[in-house]
């Protein structure tokens, strides 16, 4: 049983890329957009699982979602924000 547990595949190294902690970079900012043309394709629920776990691991995160009709992840996070886009706009 041993053999089992000493397979290699990319799918297991993903996965232990994963688990570790983030390395600290000073003043580096890195951008990810999720998007789409076509909505219910899950970039509220995408957006919001990596920045869950970039946030669990040591990550500064901020989530800005451009939706000016459907905006939402602040229902999925439990928040309620004193301002949205449209205050900016």
């Amino acid at each position: 049983m041993d053999h089992i547990n000493q397979l290699h595949s990319p799918a297991m190294e993903n996965l232990n890329f994963a688990e570790q902690p983030l390395p600290a970079e000073k003043h580096r900012a890195h951008v990810m957009v999720f998007t789409s043309g076509k909505g219910g394709v899950g970039k509220t629920c995408v957006t919001t699982n990596v920045a869950t776990a970039m946030a669990r691991k040591g990550a500064r995160v901020c989530i800005f979602d451009a939706d000016t009709g459907l905006a939402n992840i602040n229902i999925l996070l439990g928040l309620r924000p004193e301002y949205t886009l449209e205050h900016v706009l």
